[in-house]
């Protein structure tokens, strides 16, 4: 497996099985996705699609062997340069297969559709997260909430932050990652916004990202 530590502060490593999105994230009518540029920059040449394409790598699942042989138990972020929205259900059922061997270890799989996980056995080991950059209504915000506090181990990330949360996160959210957009014409998280994350998340379920932290004590 290879690590991928330095853009994750949440996760020990990151795991592609999976790569291509067809989402296509914008903001203020500019694309922005790190794995987009990520994918131009240093694969597109080499496997010769683009970043819509949905693609499968099999060869890849032999790097879960790896995690065998480690026994203190580690974090592992599945796909992060997809959306396992776009997976084909064959793929994501071999996937949690595979993932399911390793029990020691947690797997943690984002998404920007709620819908996405309906419909599959997650092992005890996955944490199902679902991606909000609260530009939604409160009415959206609370059906999106509320459909993921159907699966087993739900999580939120907010990243990046881009409005305020406008409703209480229930206990079953295990965890809540909150994020500042980066790089060119990146919008700075308000005062409010921050706000609104503390006022509805238990702080102890907060894990403020490095590129957000200068930002949290400011009025």
């Amino acid at each position: 497996m290879n690590p991928c530590k330095k853009s994750i502060d949440w996760a020990d490593y990151s795991f592609n099985p999976v790569t291509g999105c067809k989402r296509g994230c914008s903001s203020g009518g500019k694309p922005y996705c790190y794995a987009r540029k990520n994918w131009i920059r240093f694969h597109q040449k080499r496997y010769g699609v683009p970043f819509e394409h949905i693609l499968f790598h099999p060869e890849r699942m032999d790097d879960l062997e790896w995690l065998g042989r480690k026994k203190n138990p580690l974090t592992i972020f599945v796909g992060s340069m997809s959306d396992i929205e776009y997976w084909p259900a064959d793929t994501t059922r071999q996937i949690l297969r595979e993932i399911a061997y390793y029990p020691r270890h947690t797997f943690m799989v984002l998404s920007k559709n709620p819908m996405a996980y309906s419909g599959f056995l997650w092992p005890i080991n996955t944490m199902q997260g679902l991606t909000m950059t609260l530009t939604q209504t409160e009415h959206c915000q609370a059906e999106n909430i509320e459909q993921m506090i159907r699966y087993p181990r739900p999580f939120l990330s907010l990243e990046p932050l881009m409005g305020e949360l406008k409703c209480r996160i229930p206990n079953k959210f295990e965890l809540v990652i909150v994020g500042a957009m980066t790089g060119p014409g990146a919008v700075k998280p308000l005062p409010e916004w921050i706000q609104s994350v503390k006022d509805n998340v238990p702080a102890e379920k907060i894990h403020w990202k490095n590129n957000i932290k200068k930002y949290l004590d400011k009025k």
